[in-house]
């Protein structure tokens, strides 16, 4: 799919829509981390890139809806608030910083 092709499609979907791809980029991203063990899903390469350009582009999702699209994947509730959690401070510092942050606190408790 086209850049152009992947940014109509963005364009034309709803702000939930947009939100819920944002989430599922930065679940994925988290989960590259070595963070989540089993997202329990999986997002496309179009879909990857679609929710990557969602998040630079600033849009802002709340706690509540990380957790609403965690309990539709199934998630329990107790990770769907941790990964409100983990996604707002994402939100706030950015991957980089976070990333940095946690490489620090898995080098400290030797992980």
């Amino acid at each position: 799919m086209s850049e152009k092709e992947l940014m109509g499609k963005i364009n034309n979907m709803k702000e939930e829509e947009k939100k819920a791809l944002v989430i599922l980029y930065c679940l994925t991203r988290i989960q590259e981390m070595g963070l989540i063990e089993n997202l329990g899903c999986s997002i496309t390469e179009s879909g990857f890139d679609g929710g990557h350009d969602l998040y630079k582009s600033g849009i802002k999702i709340t706690e509540k809806d990380v957790y609403d699209v965690g309990i539709i994947l199934g998630a329990s509730i107790s990770d769907a608030i941790l990964w409100s959690e983990v996604i707002m401070k994402i939100q706030e510092t950015g991957f980089d910083v976070f990333k940095k942050e946690i490489n620090v606190l898995k080098e400290i408790h030797n992980i």
